[in-house]
């Protein structure tokens, strides 16, 4: 048993302050993050604290992010906390919403109803998309 705990402390610690989402409050802030020119890609979840698929969504995502896309920030908005401007401008009408964010790209891809492998497979995907007619 003894063992056991002392092998337990010598663990790294599995959550890192850089993986810790970064919040945004006001539609100024979202504004910028949506058209970063500069910067690591972002992922942008845009949830509410009463929505039960966003609070279950929220840590996975996290953890998707720490695990397989560490290059890429984690920002969340939450419709309790944030203005109401910071998800009406966006055009963001059901939560949970996911915008990929790529510096450069003036368009964010937008994932509504989001789920854990759409949006791996977007990150996966990379850049932007170009589609022939």
């Amino acid at each position: 048993m003894r063992a056991v705990a002392s092998e337990a402390a010598t663990l790294p610690e599995t959550r890192s302050p850089a993986f810790a989402p970064r919040e945004l409050l006001t539609s100024t802030e979202v504004r910028r993050a949506m058209t970063s020119e500069h910067g690591p890609p972002a992922v942008l979840l845009f949830g509410a604290k009463q929505c039960k698929m966003c609070r279950f969504f929220k840590p996975q995502l996290a953890s998707l992010m720490r695990k397989d896309f560490h290059n890429h920030r984690l920002l969340t908005v939450d419709l309790a906390r944030a203005t109401e401007a910071a998800f009406v401008e966006q055009g963001i009408r059901c939560t949970p919403t996911v915008a990929i964010i790529t510096p450069g790209v003036r368009e964010p891809r937008l994932i509504s109803a989001a789920t854990l492998d759409a949006v791996k497979l977007e990150l996966a995907v990379g850049g932007p998309r170009q589609y022939s007619e």
